[in-house]
């Protein structure tokens, strides 16, 4: 199993929407996912049918339980392990355990069970939770926006990743930066584009060729509770991430020859 946490400190950059289209588009493809929700709004678990019913969920995996109690099916070739609100508390749960290794350790329960396993993040980079997500990962994605203020954000993010490879994982590596709500005018394109290139020369990190466009599509699409495939597959954010899902699976092949 490929574990990828997607994860930025900043919020409202796209991240939950690309830990769902990324889970979905894997599913598409064949491969057989797994969803880890632990950011305490829920939003990923909502828009795979999170019906709200008293079931385990992740602080529920995180303070002890049987992780195969905690999975859920949402649809061919989609688990899940719901998101839960009282897992903001958990910096206070975990003070007297091994806690960065908590999520780690349960998921190597169930590692032949799944192709892959994507985890959504809080906005808070150094949050418990997020230490353990990428403790318990091969990859980071993240998602920003193609703008200077999204900068500081980054920077935050891969503090906490810097830490996490050298003191609890060091092998996870970052599979790339996503730039999310693109403007597509071609003035803005190339010259947000040579800046952020600019940037992914100074910190070494590459970012993916693809590019999520605005669209209004996406919006409409989780208001319902669907994915962008299912709700509009021929609008310009659904190609997009098409795209971005194909380039994932590349890089994972070309990471695999290394």
């Amino acid at each position: 199993m490929k574990t990828i946490t997607i994860a930025n400190e900043k919020g409202g950059v796209g991240k939950t929407t690309t830990a769902q289209q990324l889970s979905i588009g894997l599913a598409k493809k064949g491969f057989k996912v797994l969803v880890v929700d632990l950011d305490s709004q829920r939003n990923l678990s909502s828009t795979l049918n999170d019906s709200g019913q008293d079931i385990k969920r992740v602080y529920d995996l995180m303070t002890g339980e049987d992780i195969k109690n905690c999975i859920f099916k949402t649809n061919q070739n989609v688990f899940i392990i719901y998101g839960d609100d009282r897992i903001a508390n958990a910096e206070k749960i975990f003070v007297e355990v091994d806690s960065p290794y908590i999520l780690k350790e349960k998921l190597e329960e169930v590692k032949d069970l799944f192709d892959y396993c994507i985890i959504d993040t809080p906005p808070k980079s150094k949050s418990i939770v997020v230490v353990n997500a990428m403790t318990s990962s091969d990859e980071v994605i993240i998602p920003m926006q193609a703008n200077s203020f999204s900068i500081e954000g980054l920077s935050k993010i891969l503090e906490t990743f810097n830490k996490v490879k050298k003191v609890t994982n060091k092998n996870v590596e970052v599979l790339g930066i996503l730039l999310t709500m693109f403007d597509d005018r071609a003035i803005f394109r190339r010259g947000i584009s040579k800046q952020m290139q600019d940037l992914s020369e100074k910190i070494q990190i590459p970012i993916f060729k693809t590019t999520i466009r605005r669209g209004v599509a996406i919006e409409e699409a989780q208001s319902q509770k669907l994915n962008i495939f299912d709700y509009n597959s021929k609008s310009n954010v659904a190609k997009d991430y098409q795209n971005f899902v194909d380039e994932v699976i590349q890089r994972e092949k070309n990471t695999t020859k290394k």
